[in-house]
């Protein structure tokens, strides 16, 4: 029985366990980082191609820009959706929500008692 767990076991556990830590914690920093490079990317494009238009004589109609903003908004979106489960800044939760729920259940408890 003494020699089912060994020292070298435990070890080998923990460096599981830290590695799993951080692979997490990396997994959601590349999330967050990618979205906000996606997102600010978008945002910011439609100042640079304007620019490249004035800058090039391109004669870019207004609209063509409009709908292209509006595009590489949907796609940004679109494109990060499956980050939004792993980042940390696109996780949207009403705390309200489960607590109106917990009261609700604690309401049922109390009526089931009497």
């Amino acid at each position: 029985m003494e020699n089912l767990v060994s020292q070298t076991s435990l070890i080998s556990c923990g460096i599981v366990l830290v590695g799993i830590l951080i692979t997490i914690g990396l997994l959601r920093f590349l999330a967050n980082f990618f979205i906000i490079i996606i997102f600010g990317t978008a945002i910011f494009s439609p100042i640079g191609l304007s620019y490249y238009n004035n800058l090039n004589n391109l004669n870019i109609d207004d609209n063509l820009l409009y709908l292209y903003a509006f595009g590489i908004g949907a796609f940004s979106t679109i494109l990060t959706i499956p980050l939004w489960g792993i980042s940390s800044i696109m996780n949207f939760k009403d705390n309200s929500q489960i607590e109106k729920m917990k009261n609700i259940q604690k309401d049922l408890d109390n009526l089931k008692k009497n």
